[in-house]
């Protein structure tokens, strides 16, 4: 069951918030509990598989040799998810 399941106050911090501030606002979920859902959420919102969001969060990670938080590799493949849409 998703954190954000029935919780519409949580599902917007979490759509507009950063990492950082969502973890300090919401300190009993853990970073894991965060990335896996962020990770969810790319899967349901463009129909995709969790291995597949995994696998392109660590090849952006991977070209830019880990200077890219996986926050921004988040948003980079999210960003580049709406433009094939």
């Amino acid at each position: 069951m998703s954190f954000l399941e029935g919780d519409e106050e949580k599902q917007r911090d979490f759509d507009s918030l950063t990492k950082e501030e969502f973890l300090k606002s919401y300190s009993y979920i853990t970073e894991e509990e965060y990335n896996k859902e962020r990770i969810l959420n790319l899967c349901n919102h463009y129909n995709l598989k969790k291995e597949y969001v995994k696998s392109e969060i660590l090849n952006l990670r991977l070209k830019f040799k880990n200077l890219l938080s996986e926050e921004s590799a988040f948003y980079l493949l999210n960003k580049k998810l709406e433009s094939i849409k």
